[in-house]
């Protein structure tokens, strides 16, 4: 079996935020598999390499840039020409922005920041530890370094923006998708929050989308409005909110992608259940999921 995208859970209990909404608070405890050894990385990488594979992921729990060994996964993937599609949370650590832009915006596919809102009452709360200040200041000169080097015809990276949607933050995807496009975002992704089977019905009521009635309607009608006013690359699921029949068809969109994790165990499925949470509860397999484990057998 060959694949097109490898993640690699390089570290995913080293983070300096402590966001409500992510996984690991949600379950009120670490992953507890510690720091992937390089090696393992680099048998990883090597074992898996075909013409297939185009893109490597590091930690999407976690901060990816705190892994001690990001360097080397950056020179061994230009080695091998494949491209890191990053996830990050905007801090840039261990460095600042002007240490990681060039090489990040020369080695990677995609950079993601994250993103809760645009005001630093909001965004402070939902990326606790963040200074907005900084953080709104380190995506400008990570687009002005971008726009700096296509003007010498550098191949660089998109950057874009990546905004989980909740209860608390959902007024202002308007102002977010604004900024993006005056300072030259590429792309924003909007995610709708995901909750574990094991989270508190509390803490879901306080951040969690409703499913129907009239708040539900103001939130089509907001993502309609991204939709429709956009002049950047939207996309993700909080914009297809209405409720479709699930397709009789198998087509995973995830048959190509493995993810990998400290201890070298493999997982076939991005659900956060199987990562994170309860993998015997129905919220962790599908037939996708079990589809995929027989044709990684054959």
């Amino acid at each position: 079996m060959s694949y097109r995208r490898i993640t690699l859970v390089t570290n995913p209990d080293s983070c300096n935020l402590k966001c409500p909404l992510c996984f690991l608070n949600q379950r009120q405890k670490p992953l507890g598999l510690g720091t992937m050894d390089f090696s393992l990385v680099e048998k990883t990488i090597r074992s898996f390499y075909s013409k297939d594979l185009k893109e490597i992921i590091p930690s999407t729990m976690g901060e990816p840039l705190l892994y001690p060994y990001f360097k080397n996964l950056l020179n061994l993937c230009s080695q091998l020409s494949i491209k890191i599609n990053l996830t990050t949370n905007g801090t840039f650590p261990l460095g600042g922005v002007s240490c990681w832009a060039e090489p990040l915006l020369t080695h990677c596919s995609d950079i993601k920041i994250s993103m809760m809102g645009l005001s630093a009452s909001v965004n402070e709360y939902l990326m606790c530890g963040i200074n907005q200040k900084e953080y709104l200041e380190n995506i400008k000169l990570l687009v002005e370094e971008k726009k700096k080097l296509q003007k010498q015809k550098i191949g660089v990276s998109t950057v874009s923006l990546q905004v989980t949607v909740c209860k608390k933050n959902w007024r202002e995807l308007p102002d977010i998708l604004e900024f993006a496009e005056k300072i030259g975002i590429d792309r924003i992704k909007w995610n709708k929050a995901v909750f574990l089977s094991g989270t508190k019905d509390s803490f879901k009521n306080e951040y969690q989308l409703d499913e129907e009635g009239s708040v539900f309607e103001e939130w089509k009608q907001m993502a309609r409005f991204i939709q429709r006013e956009a002049k950047i690359r939207v996309e993700g699921p909080f914009l297809d909110l209405e409720k479709r029949e699930p397709s009789k068809e198998l087509k995973c969109p995830f048959l190509d992608e493995i993810w990998v994790f400290p201890d070298g165990s493999y997982e076939y499925c991005p659900s956060p259940e199987r990562r994170f949470g309860d993998k015997k509860s129905a919220a962790a397999s599908c037939e996708c999921c079990e589809m995929k484990r027989i044709l990684n057998k054959t």
